[in-house]
């Protein structure tokens, strides 16, 4: 009679009290059979109490029975659950009665997330912490999913009931985005519990570009004045390169989009040996390498100069230009006179006549 709860609706973990009466008129002893509804979540069987005859006040029994909710039975987060109670006096009179209660799920608690160490270099792992807790009586499964912020796929853990802690490590292959020369990647964080409750947090990691480390040798210059020059680069992350090359003579030659690997040029000295001094002298051509995150590296190789050296051209002075002469025309005129001017003391004395006129 009167079946019931002190509380009516609880959260997972909590105790309620199961309140109401058996009454008995005879001096039975009477079995009561409690299903409490999470039987199949708990692992465990309906419980069963015995009372007494001389438990009986007056023929009544006052149930006031205690039962704690470690876990929402049904998964969802808000669930119903039916009581059952099944009372059976020795001499086979019985009855039932059912009840219900609400239980809601708790949600789990996630702190203390970090990263350790918090700040690496490229290729290098970094390991993800935290801390799960739950409401004492709680017995939630996870579920932890991962996004590491550097386009691998999420991480997806399955974490057992009873789990309070993690430890996660993860490599960061390359300093990303390009251009800077580190970056700062926060990841995010869901924890679900077996109710489909869910708690977010957040964690950064600071991943430091690592400059390429790169190698050069030079061939032996001979007769033919020229070198053959090799690169090799090597890169823990995922970068493109340029490459600048200043070979002593002429203008610096770049390259760009250049991965990682072995790449070759060659070189010819037409100008002679860049040591005016001395044309045996070994010849130092500069290679600088520039990732795409402005990690710099320069290294020196040195060609030998064989032989007699590497002598200045001497560029000889070019003969004048030979005048053109035109042929003469003959235009079947006579030729002009060549007057030659006489000078006044040598010319003879003119004389004049004039006539006079008589009346």
């Amino acid at each position: 009679n009167g079946i019931g709860w002190s509380i009516t609706s609880i959260t997972e973990g909590d105790t309620t009290t199961l309140q109401g009466t058996i009454t008995e008129p005879g001096a039975d002893t009477v079995t009561l059979v409690i299903t409490w509804g999470d039987e199949a979540e708990q692992g465990t069987t309906p419980q069963t109490v015995v009372i007494t005859p001389t438990e009986f006040v007056n023929g009544v029994y006052t149930l006031n029975i205690a039962h704690t909710y470690a876990d929402d039975p049904t998964g969802a987060a808000t669930n119903n659950v039916t009581v059952r109670l099944a009372a059976e006096a020795d001499d086979m009179g019985s009855d039932t009665d059912t009840t219900s209660v609400t239980i809601a799920n708790a949600l789990p608690s996630l702190t203390n997330v970090a990263f350790i160490p918090n700040s690496i270099n490229e290729a290098s792992s970094a390991t993800l912490v935290g801390d799960i807790s739950v409401p004492a009586g709680v017995e939630d499964s996870f579920t932890l999913e991962i996004n590491w912020d550097d386009g691998t796929p999420l991480a997806m853990l399955s974490l057992p009931e009873g789990t309070t802690s993690f430890s996660v490590p993860h490599l960061y292959a390359d300093d990303t985005p390009s251009v800077t020369s580190q970056d700062t990647r926060t990841v995010q964080l869901r924890l679900i519990d077996d109710e489909s409750g869910e708690v977010l947090d957040s964690a950064s990691v600071e991943v430091k570009n690592v400059p390429p480390t790169v190698t050069a040798t030079a061939s032996d210059i001979s007769t033919d004045a020229r070198t053959t020059l090799t690169v090799t680069i090597n890169d823990v992350g995922t970068d493109t390169f340029r490459v600048l090359v200043d070979w002593g003579e002429g203008a610096p030659q770049l390259l760009t989009g250049v991965t990682e690997g072995t790449l070759t040029m060659s070189k010819t000295y037409v100008l002679g040996n860049p040591d005016p001094t001395n044309p045996s002298a070994p010849i130092p051509i500069q290679v600088l390498v520039i990732d795409d995150d402005s990690g710099v590296t320069t290294v020196t190789a040195v060609a030998r100069v064989l032989g007699a050296g590497l002598s200045t051209p001497q560029f000889d002075r070019p003969d004048p230009p030979t005048p053109i002469v035109f042929p003469a025309i003959d235009t079947g005129e006579e030729p002009a006179p060549n007057l030659t001017p006489v000078p006044a003391a040598a010319q003879a004395p003119q004389t004049s006549t004039v006539a006079t006129e008589t009346a």
